[in-house]
């Protein structure tokens, strides 16, 4: 059995740094689920600024 807190952070996301002195940046996609024409799917990543 995966417990979802293993797949979190399991994957590198080259997401941008965030920008003047905000703390972190915001990347988002939007796609059609496979399975559901009717349905939509969507991928939020936050960066926190690396000190």
């Amino acid at each position: 059995m995966i417990r979802i807190e293993e797949m979190v952070n399991y994957f590198d996301y080259d997401y941008p740094q965030p920008k003047n002195e905000k703390p972190f940046s915001i990347t988002t996609e939007l796609s059609q689920a496979p399975w559901n024409t009717k349905r939509q799917l969507v991928h939020i990543g936050l960066q926190g600024k690396l000190v």
